[in-house]
């Protein structure tokens, strides 16, 4: 290999014997006041890392690379996050006018090079386009050499012993050194950045733990109920098929005391079937609960509310929320706890489908708006990869799900609660991508409204 590359020890190979830390130019030696003014901005920018929540780190990474490709006069940052196997994924990217951003994701081609190299413990360094190794450099000549951004600066970024992500950076000229007073100064800053990247992987593993907890109660809690109702339907369906049996073996000998065995087995039959239909009536009214009282809400505070609840995992998810709602109350008489149900489990829906997007905007686009028919409508629409056709008559049935985890209960479940609210639950492709979900609920009245 070509390149220069630092292991990680400091009897290593040094990354630069220069020892010039070149801010806003490579050929000057910087003055006081640039090199105060680099110090104050790493430590600025470190203690911005210190309280930030789990969902603004990101963001939080891509403000100070911008921060500092632009005051380092450089072309662009770059910062990813490795896979405990080493898979690299670029989290975000931020470049000058003219140079595109390295597109999110996990990276391919030539950048697979530097992957591996990265995660055994190298920092990369290019002075000039003779330090890249022969493997790579027809593959990374137009990308890099043709757009005069030659050097590059790549730093494994390693948190308790482990490499966990990386910081590069590209600059806008033929060459230049990289001193190691440079190096080390970005990677301590490029270390708390990941310090704050492993606290959010801790936030979102406890969430998904949390979340399969709740799974689990809901599985057993299912198969609780299911064997409660098999228990209960079982015995007057074991109590007809008997029945109903006997009949007919006193059917083939018609005598007419046998007849009369006959008609009180069709009683039986018919008291049986009766029972087990009090059961599933039963059943069906526990879960329309409807002893819940409804009251006159406003549909767009409702909405509101839901965005703030669901704050946290829209920001972590990056999701751009986008709202439509008209600016007067919209009212509607409904039980506000399954309303919210309802809007709720769409919205986590929408969130979870653009999970697996990438190279556009993860858009949610919620809007509210009164029917020709006057009623209330509520749609809620992603960017995510959309409903296939076929599935879409089937995705209210219950059981059915497209999720490997899925119960297949939620959309079933909320298709329940609005049409117990005299509305109407649907679904359609969304365009040019997507999927929108449509609650129509009759209008109602918003005291003082």
């Amino acid at each position: 290999m070509r390149g220069r590359v630092l292991v990680k020890g400091a009897e290593k190979e040094p990354v630069s014997r220069g020892k010039k830390v070149a801010l806003k130019s490579r050929t000057a030696e910087p003055s006081l006041d640039e090199l105060l003014a680099f110090e104050r901005l790493l430590s600025d920018l470190s203690a911005r890392f210190a309280n930030v929540g789990a969902g603004q780190v990101v963001a939080e990474i891509e403000t100070a690379l911008r921060q500092l490709f632009r005051f380092l006069g450089f072309a662009r940052g770059t910062f990813g996050e490795f896979s405990d196997g080493g898979d690299l994924t670029i989290l975000c990217s931020a470049a000058a006018e003219g140079l595109e951003a390295v597109p999110r994701g996990p990276v391919a081609g030539f950048r697979k090079w530097a992957e591996r190299e990265l995660y055994s413990g190298r920092t990369i360094t290019f002075r000039s386009w003779e330090d890249y190794p022969a493997e790579i450099r027809a593959a990374v000549d137009e990308h890099y050499r043709q757009r005069g951004i030659v050097p590059q600066l790549l730093i494994p970024l390693a948190v308790g012993g482990n490499i966990v992500a990386m910081i590069a950076f590209v600059a806008f000229q033929s060459s230049r050194e990289w001193p190691e007073e440079f190096i080390a100064r970005i990677k301590v800053l490029g270390e708390v950045m990941a310090q704050a990247l492993v606290r959010r992987r801790s936030e979102a593993a406890l969430r998904a733990t949390q979340a399969e907890l709740a799974r689990v109660r809901g599985l057993t809690a299912v198969g609780q109920m299911a064997a409660s109702i098999a228990h209960e339907i079982n015995q007057p369906l074991g109590a007809i098929v008997t029945n109903g049996s006997a009949g007919l073996r006193w059917l083939s000998n018609p005598t007419p005391d046998h007849l009369e065995r006959v008609r009180v087995a069709l009683e039986r039959v018919v008291r049986e079937g009766n029972r087990a239909s009090q059961v599933i009536n039963g059943i069906r009214a526990m879960f329309k609960n409807d002893s819940r009282e409804k009251a006159p809400l406003d549909v767009n505070q409702l909405v509101r509310e839901v965005l703030a609840i669901l704050d946290s995992e829209l920001r972590s998810d990056q999701v751009l929320v986008e709202t439509e709602l008209i600016p007067e109350p919209l009212p509607v008489f409904a039980d506000r706890v399954q309303l919210q149900q309802v809007v709720a489990n769409l919205v986590a829906n929408a969130i979870e489908a653009m999970r697996t997007v990438n190279g556009r905007a993860r858009t949610l686009r919620i809007r509210s708006a009164i029917t020709k028919s006057d009623d209330v409508l509520i749609s809620i629409e992603d960017s995510g990869p959309g409903i296939d056709q076929e599935n879409l008559a089937r995705i209210f049935h219950p059981f059915f799900t497209t999720k490997p985890q899925g119960m297949g209960m939620g959309l079933a479940i909320c298709r329940s609660i609005v049409e117990s609210h005299h509305g109407n639950l649907s679904a359609s492709p969304g365009h040019p991508h997507g999927a929108v979900f449509r609650v129509v609920l009759p209008i109602g009245r918003v005291d003082g409204a």
